[in-house]
Parts: C-alpha cells; structure tokens; sequence
C-alpha cells in the first residue's frame, strides 16, 4: 500500500523586474514579469517505488522550457526538464533510486537553455529579464515506509473538552512496554511544542491531560506524539526491564479542536493570511535587494526617495494586517513561528531599509563599515526567519 505526503506550496518567488525601469532617467512603461507557483508536492511509495509529484501554475508562454530539482540540503536528488502547458505544469520524477526521509525542497525555474522563439517572446513580453528571478521554491517532508521500528508497540488517541473558550485535551494509550516505563508525551502544532509532560506505563495503559492554557487554544489540528526514550529511564524500571536494552518508540495521532466545520475555516483562513504575509515579506525583501544593487551603480536620490514611498507603504500594509483593531499584535496560533516571525521580519526589513538608505546617501561615512556588518548580520536573520516560516506552511495540515 502506498504511504502520501502531501503539502501546499509555501512560495512564489517573482521578481518585480520591470520596477527597475522606474529608476532610469528616461521612465518607461513597468511590465510584470513571468511567474512560477507551486501548488502541489507529493511524495509517494508504491511497491517500493518512491515518485515525487509536483504540480502549479505559470503565465509562461507554452513550450517554455522549466527545469525542476529535488534538493536535500545542497545535494541534488533529483531533476529534470519539462515544458510547461497554457497556464500549468505537471512533473513526475521517479522511481528515485532509494527512499526519501527527510526535509527536501523543491525548485521550479525557467530552464537555461529555451526555443528561440520562447527567448523572443518573453524578451518582448518583460523588460530586463533575468532567467534567475523567475522561480519558485517549496519545502516538503518525506518518511521512509521502510524505517526500522521498535518491537514495542504504542497506540495513541486523543480527545478534547471545552468549558466556555477553555480546553482540555487529553491523550490515552496503550503500550507493550513494561510496566514502570515513563514517556514523554507532547501536544504540538505543526512542529512547534506547544506543551508537555510525562507519564507512566501501567497495566500497559498511558493517560495524560494538558489544559486549561493560559490562552484560547485556537481551533485547528493539533498532534499528540508519545515518546519512549531509552536513557531517560529511572533506575528502578532498567531493574524490572532486568536491563534489556530496549529501543526508543513512539507514535502519534491527531488531535483536533473545535467543530469540524469551525476548524476547516479556521485552518484555511490562517494559511491565506500567514502565506500572504510570508510571500509579500519575500518579495518586499528582493525588490530592495535588487533596487539597492541597482542604485549602487547609478544612484538617482529623487527617483529612490519616490520608490521608497511605495515600498514603504506596502511594508506597512504587511505590518497592519498583523494587528488587530486595537493596534495589538494579532493571535496567530496556528502558526507559532510566524506568529513570533513575522513582526520581528518586517521589523528587520524596515532596519535594512534604513541602513542602505543611509548608505547610498552617505549619511555616516565614518560608520559605513559598521553599518555593513549591521545589515549583512540583519539579512541573515530575515532569511532564517522566512525558512522557518516557509517550512512551517508547507508542513501544515492540508486545507
């Protein structure tokens, strides 16, 4: 029987290319680039045979060549060239040679090598093209079917009570692990650790209870994972266990809060939020990147001062719809490392901003050096904050 993991896309990378015509002396008309998304990963075993799937949409022109690739960290697992259809593309790549397990990425981006005729069109269609800039990328686990288990099985189930905006939320098992073995079990979001405890086997049984929290536990689907740890084991159990060493176990299941209905709303509805926020970030992010690089070479005050009071006002926006009526931070429980990530992004992105106008106006020539070291420092918290984000969305549950 085949085993699926399946996830969203977390991103569309699209550079905003003809912006830079803004900045030349001689303004022309700005023409939106070519984009790629991604809305579909999946990763399937069947009879042994592991496929991943991937599936989107582009405003390529047929016959356009893309090239995607299957990345584990920097190593290349696998790749190959399609041409995208009216509107979409659909890849297979597989048989892989072994099994997946792991956090992979997914790229999709125009191919090196086109039709003349692709080259023509999209020359004429967007001005200052670059092939780098029209990509997206998406992040997606894999569990190998084959993963050696413990011969000590657990069985996990949850299930929750509300009193007024309180839950509880319970989890009980069953467990061939001796008597007297403690587990660790966790009430996670995604992967986030929202809270845990321990517990004891006995009579092969396990009961645990989380709540009430000291915030509404926002509807959703949570998990309960119960862990069995080998070297956290009291000393009176290895006695009972005569010493046997038994292999680490665990398991886990869903645990969903709320009303069926209220969850599915509540789950869709943070997803467009968090991924909107998340991919305007990105995009704000590398249209200063490339603005500034630009403006290095021939800088233009006036014409930055004009582009900055639009770049402005969007960052802005982003960080209004993180507020609620109040101007308080709003509630993204769903997504914890958004919740935490995305004002702290649009604050690192509004300091960025700041320096490299300092910079090109030549505000603090004596600290210049400092203000580099400041900026670079920045941009690499903003990129591991947008990976932890991403790589959050892509592991949420299907909505």
């Amino acid at each position: 029987m085949g085993k699926t993991t399946s996830y969203k896309a977390v991103r569309t990378v699209a550079f905003l290319t003809g912006f830079f015509c803004f900045l030349c002396l001689a303004r022309a008309e700005v023409l939106p680039s070519p984009k790629i998304t991604i809305l579909k990963v999946e990763y399937n075993v069947s009879e042994g045979k592991p496929i991943i799937e991937v599936e989107g949409e582009t405003d390529l022109p047929e016959g356009a060549v893309l090239s995607v690739s299957i990345r584990n960290g920097p190593e290349l697992t696998a790749y190959k060239d399609i041409k995208a259809v009216p509107g979409r593309f659909s890849v297979k790549l597989g048989p892989l040679d072994k099994e997946l397990d792991g956090e992979y990425s997914v790229q999709v981006m125009l191919g090196h090598e086109q039709p003349q005729e692709i080259i023509d069109r999209l020359k004429r269609d967007s001005s200052d093209l670059s092939l780098k800039s029209i990509q997206a990328v998406s992040l997606f686990k894999a569990v190998a079917v084959s993963r050696e288990k413990s011969p000590y099985g657990i069985e996990v189930w949850a299930y929750n009570e509300q009193y007024g905006k309180q839950v509880i939320v319970h989890a009980d098992g069953k467990t061939s692990l001796p008597d007297g073995a403690v587990l660790k079990v966790y009430l996670k979001r995604i992967d986030t650790i929202i809270v845990f405890g321990e517990c004891m086997v006995a009579e092969g049984s396990f009961s645990i209870s989380f709540g009430p929290f000291g915030k509404e536990l926002a509807p959703g689907t949570y998990t309960i994972e119960a862990e069995f740890f080998p070297d956290l084991q009291r000393p009176e159990f290895k006695k009972v266990a005569n010493n046997e060493k038994i292999p680490a176990a665990k398991s886990s299941c869903e645990a969903v809060v709320g009303k069926v209905s209220d969850v599915s709303k509540a789950e869709n509805a943070a997803w467009q939020e968090i991924n909107s926020a998340v991919m305007s970030i990105d995009e704000l992010y590398w249209e200063l990147k490339d603005v500034y690089a630009l403006s290095q070479t021939h800088f233009d005050p006036a014409a930055w001062d004009e582009w900055s009071d639009r770049w402005r006002f969007h960052l802005k926006k982003v960080s209004n719809s993180l507020k609620d009526g109040t101007g308080r931070d709003k509630s993204l429980s769903l997504y914890p490392e958004a919740e935490k990530g995305l004002p702290l992004a649009v604050k690192y992105l509004s300091e960025i901003y700041v320096i490299m106008t300092d910079t090109l106006k030549n505000r603090a020539p004596a600290k210049k050096g400092e203000l580099e070291k400041r900026c670079y420092a920045l941009e690499n918290e903003l990129v591991k904050l947008m990976k932890k984000m991403k790589a959050e969305l892509a592991n949420s549950p299907k909505v």
